[in-house]
């Protein structure tokens, strides 16, 4: 396995262990450890899709951290039919843009990137708090 699959599989990880079947790790710590951030220029979704072609687990994760969100923000991952679709939120500036892959692999690699992306952005940038 190479060193960018292990990375990837750290990352890939953080939707299972932000789960209460996980270590239930706040999110921001979980992307920060995983370094993704510091990655995020290096990767791509095809990267990801080919490491959940291998570990179909670890998108299941990712369907049941998307099922189980308890925010509006950020992405959604869900099954229509034979397709999977994700579906970005108001909130985050898209207006429900909505994306459809033919497979599970190629939209949570896609969801995977997003959702990170949103909430890394929101840790980097926490909002001004009065003193």
């Amino acid at each position: 396995m190479s060193a960018l699959e292990e990375r990837l599989l750290q990352i890939l990880a953080i939707a299972h262990d932000h789960s209460r079947a996980g270590s239930g790790l706040a999110l921001r710590d979980l992307i920060a450890n995983s370094g993704f951030s510091q990655l995020r220029r290096k990767i791509n979704a095809t990267q990801i899709e080919k490491v959940l072609a291998k570990r179909p687990d670890l998108a299941l994760d990712w369907v049941h951290f998307s099922q189980d969100k308890r925010t509006s923000g950020g992405w959604a991952l869900v099954r229509e039919g034979s397709e999977w679709t994700i579906y970005g939120s108001t909130s985050t500036h898209t207006h429900g843009e909505k994306l459809v892959f033919p497979s599970l692999a190629s939209a949570c690699a896609e969801y995977v990137l997003r959702e990170l992306d949103f909430w890394a952005a929101l840790s980097a940038d926490p909002p001004n708090r009065p003193a």
